[in-house]
């Protein structure tokens, strides 16, 4: 009982968190290496790890309701998918010259 009655006078003043929303979730993205070396490179100009600058320019981007104004997904595809096909071409040819 006496617990009870403790728990309502600690609580009795408190305030529902603000930053409930904001928490933050885990996932997984596929992020080209020139993006990745760039983060990486400012992050420790910054003093920082890249993790959180790359968190940093995504919720900015959120807050500021950003768009990729210019940018067609469809080209970026066609644009990845050469630069894949280009790496395998050049692994192949490499390991064919290292066979002869």
């Amino acid at each position: 009982m006496m617990i009870s009655k403790l728990r309502i006078l600690i609580f009795k003043h408190a305030v529902k968190n603000p930053y409930i929303e904001r928490l933050r979730g885990q996932d997984s993205v596929i992020v080209d290496m020139e993006a990745i070396k760039y983060f990486k490179e400012m992050a420790k100009s910054m003093g920082t790890d890249c993790k959180t600058l790359v968190n940093m320019y995504l919720v900015d981007a959120v807050n500021q309701k950003k768009k990729l104004d210019g940018i067609k997904l469809s080209d970026f595809i066609v644009k990845e998918r050469v630069k894949t096909l280009f790496s395998e071409l050049q692994m192949k040819l490499s390991n064919m010259i290292d066979a002869l």
